[in-house]
């Protein structure tokens, strides 16, 4: 397993879902390395052997030199608390709490801690907000005819001051290492994500290998860490043991990205994924979960199939009590 920080040089606008950021990583391998190479990496995605994994981008902060790990809170089985007026406003504030930082992430992917026993120690209301500021930035459109200005608008950026993003990537074919090393090397130059091209999104990337204790424990459940699309046999496998099944569901639906892909109609079907955290009973003997449907067939001569990346970077995880 590697690991890839992204130390921000600019305010960025992305989260950089695993989604987007597949789509960021298959457009740099077809700039860096050629049509033929990415078309051929697209087919084995299309052919149920993804030669890549990858999670989604998530916050670290810098601590005396070292980079403290933030990991979503895992979703799991609810726990019940004597309703008083004082718990119920102290359970207003742990709703909030979406982060975990990796020494109790690995607490409760390992089975050592539980949601109730985490919500009644103190630690959680000082823990750090990692994602630092977000600001609404004003902009405005501008008539390039009359040089006046026609409207105003806003987008949401983020500063992390002390930290930034960091994703895991399972690179399942060793052979492509050195190419994602290039594909970083050209997203340093030209901008990762949203408004890239007025400078926003400028990171510094550094590859690592990642081998935590808590990445190859043994397990009878998974948690994703990315975007997940499930198989129609995974699903039924999951409605047959729903009591292990603990999940949030989101609706992903965007643009066609791309200079290349020229059509009228730019909006990609939508498709209903489970959201990070989300956890579900291991299926054995199964390796990749996930699908790779197609959102957006191809139309023109100048244009290509598009597909949504629903396999995800799935973890052992262990619920206690379980």
């Amino acid at each position: 397993m590697n690991i890839v920080f992204l130390t921000p040089k600019s305010a960025f606008r992305n989260r950089l879902r695993s989604d987007s950021l597949f789509g960021l990583m298959m457009w740099g391998i077809r700039v860096i390395h050629g049509e033929e190479k990415a078309a051929k990496l697209i087919d084995d995605f299309v052919n149920g052997n993804p030669p890549f994994l990858l999670s989604t981008a998530f916050p670290f902060l810098k601590k005396n030199n070292k980079k403290e790990l933030f990991f979503p809170k895992p979703i799991i089985k609810p726990f019940h608390i004597k309703a008083t007026p004082e718990t119920m406003a102290l359970f207003k504030d742990y709703k909030k709490v979406q982060w975990l930082p990796e020494e109790i992430f690995s607490c409760f992917v390992k089975g050592e801690l539980s949601e109730k026993e985490f919500f009644k120690e103190a630690q959680w209301r000082r823990m750090d907000n990692p994602w630092g500021k977000t600001l609404q930035v004003m902009h405005n459109t501008i008539d390039r005819i009359t040089n006046s200005s026609i409207s105003l608008f806003y987008t949401q950026e983020r500063f992390i001051q002390n930290g930034g993003l960091f994703f895991l990537l399972d690179i399942r074919n060793s052979e492509l290492e050195d190419l994602f090393k290039g594909v970083f090397q050209f997203y340093e130059h030209v901008g990762f994500g949203g408004d890239s091209s007025i400078g926003k999104g400028t990171f510094k990337f550094e590859m690592e290998k990642f081998k935590p204790d808590w990445l190859n424990i043994a397990a009878k459940q998974i948690m994703t860490l990315s975007l997940y699309s499930p198989q129609k046999e995974e699903l039924s496998y999951y409605y047959e043991h729903e009591r292990d099944v603990w999940y949030r569901l989101e609706l992903r639906r965007g643009k066609v990205g791309g200079r290349l892909h020229i059509q009228t109609n730019v909006w990609k079907k939508g498709v209903t994924v489970f959201t990070e955290g989300s956890v579900f009973p291991a299926v054995a003997q199964k390796e990749v979960y996930g699908v790779f449907p197609l959102v957006k067939e191809k139309k023109k001569a100048q244009s290509f199939n598009v597909y949504y990346n629903g396999y995800p970077l799935m973890i052992n995880f262990n619920m206690k009590g379980n």
